[in-house]
């Protein structure tokens, strides 16, 4: 059962994808034999795939949300990747920055090579800070070939031929910056959604677009910041989490797996669709033919609601402060977005060096039911049970 802080740290990945111009450039050189088959390690969900750069080897998240690729700054130094551009860039929580952008020579994923491709230079320890990676493999790689990815075997397979299998097809297309998209239809509702498998939530959509479809069903309720990027944290926003899984479709067919959806104000697309729902099945990424095929469907998996105290903490400069809250938590009355914590329990804040030690302190504490106290700096104490939060109805929303 997911934690409040362990999704968190779920929709900090969701961030990573930057959109400008010029990324389709480079050129895949197949292997001699064909498909060949690597294995990937799964970290916080998402796929995680070793690859070459420049001979050097590396741990990357495999990412179609991210336009390009990347590495950080060590790997670099490593790779002796020289980063003689700048790219100025806007990320999905709309922040903007300037990075370092080069074409690199030479990338092998097993024995499939990619020539001449662009990459940035990113701070990877900004949304994966508990789980050290050297950078993103990103969509103008992935979108030069087919992959077909066994989630329950961890297992991928890279070829220039596209793969066949029966199953449910989505129709694909990609924009000039590498994003792939389909249109999934929840309850009616049409959605144009971008296909992010750096984003380890599953179904997404904006609140703008729902056309008050979701109106008087239950959901979890959250305001707060619930992403982060490598440029930063994102905007306040309210997120509700439905509680029941609802039917999907595409070109007008019902896929056989349902799906929770959340919804939020503060979305680049209309809607989106993350890793979690495309790990309900065997996928084939056929790049070539700009289809998705959903194969071997499991079943929709019970309902779960968050089980954590309805706070999360994040790091701030000097302090920690709250950055997310549950409203309708009575508990939770007197705290506000953004006050300082000063205290944990009986320790001082500053007993935690970073956000992967306190994580593991939280999820002891989730996991053995203890209850917690947060002292703030105007010394208010409260003292938070372990407890599942409540669930709750979806207002009627003010279309924009």
């Amino acid at each position: 059962m997911k934690t409040t802080i362990t999704l968190i740290f779920a929709a900090i990945i969701l961030s990573s994808c930057i959109k400008i111009s010029n990324f389709d450039r480079g050129n895949f050189i197949p292997a001699n034999k064909e498909p060949v088959e690597i294995e990937f390690e799964v970290l916080s969900d998402l796929i995680i795939i070793k690859a070459e750069i420049n001979g050097v080897s590396g741990r990357f998240l495999y990412d179609n949300g991210f336009s390009l690729s990347a590495v950080n700054q060590a790997f670099a130094e490593r790779a002796q990747v020289d980063f003689n551009n700048s790219s100025n860039i806007r990320d999905a929580n709309n922040n903007k920055a300037s990075t370092p952008e080069t074409t690199v020579d030479s990338v092998f994923i097993d024995q499939q090579l990619f020539l001449k491709t662009g990459f940035y230079q990113i701070n990877t320890a900004a949304f994966l800070p508990c789980d050290p990676i050297d950078g993103i493999i990103g969509a103008s790689i992935i979108n030069k070939a087919n992959w077909k990815i066994n989630f329950e075997e961890k297992k991928i397979q890279i070829s220039a031929l596209p793969f066949e299998g029966k199953g449910s097809k989505i129709p694909i297309t990609f924009s000039n910056n590498n994003s792939s998209f389909t249109t999934i239809s929840i309850l009616g509702v049409p959605y144009k959604c971008k296909i992010d498998m750096g984003s380890a939530n599953g179904i997404k959509v904006h609140q703008q677009h729902t056309e008050n479809s979701f109106e008087g069903l239950l959901a979890e309720k959250r305001i707060g910041i619930t992403s982060i990027s490598s440029t930063g944290l994102g905007k306040t926003d309210t997120v509700y989490h439905l509680s029941d899984h609802l039917p999907l479709s595409s070109s007008g067919n019902v896929l056989p797996v349902q799906a929770r959806v959340l919804i939020k104000d503060k979305l680049k697309y209309p809607g989106y669709i993350g890793i979690n729902y495309l790990n309900k099945y065997e996928l084939l990424i056929n790049s070539t033919e700009k289809t998705y095929v959903l194969l071997n469907p499991k079943e929709s998996l019970a309902t779960e609601v968050d089980s954590s105290f309805g706070v999360v903490l994040y790091p701030m400069g000097d302090a920690w402060k709250i950055i997310q809250v549950d409203p309708y938590d009575s508990e939770l009355s007197e705290i506000e977005l953004m006050d300082e914590v000063i205290m944990i329990d009986d320790l001082p804040i500053n007993r935690f060096e970073n956000i992967c030690d306190y994580s593991t302190f939280i999820k002891r504490k989730i996991d053995q039911q203890e209850s917690l106290r947060i002292s703030l700096k105007d010394s208010l104490v409260i003292d938070l049970p372990f407890r599942r939060n409540k669930i709750q109805e979806i207002p009627v929303y003010n279309q924009k």
